[in-house]
């Protein structure tokens, strides 16, 4: 597959936005990733990747904060511990800790 076949996908795209990586780097890096390993890279692999800034619009944080039921209807799970893994294991590139607060 050649770098403008890969940047035509849904999942492409989709890494790109969540990486905040131009589009240029990130077929570069996909195309080396898949003809070494087999595989596309992780959040973490993607140089000069920053999924913070996506990550914040998505679960739409506030000053830090992020609403519960935003947090576990983004990852589809039913603690908020089960979320901040899945969230770790999506956003590599970052360290995510999130501290329940009573209402």
């Amino acid at each position: 597959m050649d770098a403008c076949s890969i940047v035509k996908t849904e999942k492409f795209q989709t890494k790109q936005k969540m990486s905040g990586v131009s589009p240029v780097v990130l077929a570069a890096t996909t195309l080396k990733f898949r003809e070494k390993y087999g595989k596309d890279p992780e959040m973490d692999q993607i140089p000069y990747a920053n999924s913070e800034p996506y990550l914040r619009e998505q679960l739409k944080i506030k000053d830090d904060v992020v609403d519960n039921n935003n947090l576990l209807d983004y990852t589809g799970t039913e603690s908020v511990e089960d979320a901040v893994v899945k969230l770790n294991n999506t956003f590599r590139d970052l360290n995510i800790k999130i501290i329940p607060v009573g209402d």
